[in-house]
């Protein structure tokens, strides 16, 4: 599960090892030059967009060619590049991130400059349909409309799709998602997502499309307390913020002078946190129709189905597993009780300091009532 990095990396990563760690500029598709790192923070959450986002300090004494070149508003990507090297000078090392350079402010008098960067997302968040271009979306199944909405979202550069959901998958979701000019691009895709239940995101130019995500059979990384383990702290959270038993999802929308509503709805139907033993924790959003019920349904339970898992969280400080990801399944031995699998739900690397902070949410499979 440490893949691509060695298979020992989870033990090796305890011992006398050395992480490391480049940021590479590249102004597409000409030219690249590594920064020179103060810092560098890197997250990756499944529940905000873009997925990945990271910060990183440079000094500000740099020749007038890199500092024109680090400008935002040409296509900038930064290739993050980290791993470790092995107490037998092995180096293990792999790319971590490709990101696209979306600030670049200067400080004075420290000296320094502030880069942050995103995945691809951002770029088709900043891409609006114009009304003067000819495009014509893809309602064929969700595969086929990202690669639509992610192709005209990237240009100039041709996405690369990888999905594991079959063609036409989703289809019958997305006859009805409204398509305008003036709408950017990403806000398409993650209705389309949200509508057919799944789970996409992008790393660089790579769109990845899935399933939402849940429990896997086997761990990604065990993580422990000791003097042998790989947590530094770790805190136990029991909130009622961001936790919720139901949701609903207004669609809303209009066909000449008639206004339209459909409320799509998911509650939580039994166990411990349902309304019935928690109490009423409702979550409800709008969004513009036109849609289906059914798909208005679906889109409230696959919202329902993060929610509800939110209600207890350890947030922990550890050695860096660089080949974690939001979404996997690891499992936590704190001091006291036994062990805990549950889902990583954002992780941000450090790896000048060679940590990681993880916030998870429960490994659940609620319950749910669906449209009544």
């Amino acid at each position: 599960m440490t893949a691509p990095y060695a298979p020992a990396a989870a033990e090796w990563i305890t011992g006398d090892l050395f992480h490391e760690v480049t940021a590479t500029a590249v102004l597409v598709p000409f030219e690249a030059r590594e920064l020179d790192l103060e810092d560098i923070r890197i997250t990756l959450a499944e529940d905000w967009s873009p997925q990945i986002q990271a910060d990183f300090e440079i000094p500000a004494g740099y020749d007038n060619d890199l500092f024109e070149m680090l400008d935002p508003q040409k296509r900038v990507k930064i290739l993050i590049d980290a791993g470790y090297t092995y107490p037998d000078g092995t180096r293990d090392v792999h790319q971590l991130a490709e990101l696209y350079l979306l600030t670049r402010p200067v400080r004075r008098p420290d000296n320094s400059i502030s880069l942050t960067a995103a995945s691809g997302e951002a770029m088709t968040q900043f891409a609006k349909l114009d009304p003067w271009t000819a495009w014509v979306p893809d309602r064929s199944g969700l595969t086929e409309f990202v690669t639509w909405a992610a192709t005209y979202g990237m240009y100039p550069e041709a996405p690369v799709i990888e999905s594991v959901l079959g063609s036409g998958f989703g289809a019958a979701a997305l006859a009805d998602l409204p398509v305008e000019a003036g709408m950017d691009l990403w806000s398409l895709i993650a209705e389309a997502a949200a509508r057919t239940g799944a789970w996409v995101y992008a790393d660089g130019n790579r769109w990845i499309i899935t399933r939402s995500p849940s429990m896997a059979a086997t761990s990604a990384h065990v993580l422990a307390t000791g003097p042998a383990g790989t947590v530094f702290s770790s805190e136990a959270q029991l909130s009622r913020e961001g936790f919720a038993n139901s949701s609903l999802i207004a669609y809303r929308w209009k066909t000449g002078t008639t206004d339209h509503l459909i409320n799509g709805y998911a509650r939580v139907s039994g166990g411990p946190y349902a309304p019935e033993s928690a109490g009423r924790m409702g979550d409800a959003i709008e969004r513009p129709g036109p849609i289906t019920q059914a798909a208005a349904n679906q889109a409230a339970a696959a919202r329902l189905g993060n929610l509800a898992t939110r209600g207890r969280s350890l947030l922990i400080e550890a050695h860096a597993a660089y080949w974690l990801r939001p979404s996997n399944t690891i499992t936590v031995q704190l001091p006291t009780g036994p062990p805990e699998t549950v889902l990583i739900r954002s992780i941000t690397f450090a790896p000048l300091a060679g940590t990681m902070n993880i916030t998870t949410r429960q490994a659940l499979n609620v319950p749910m009532t669906i449209g009544e």
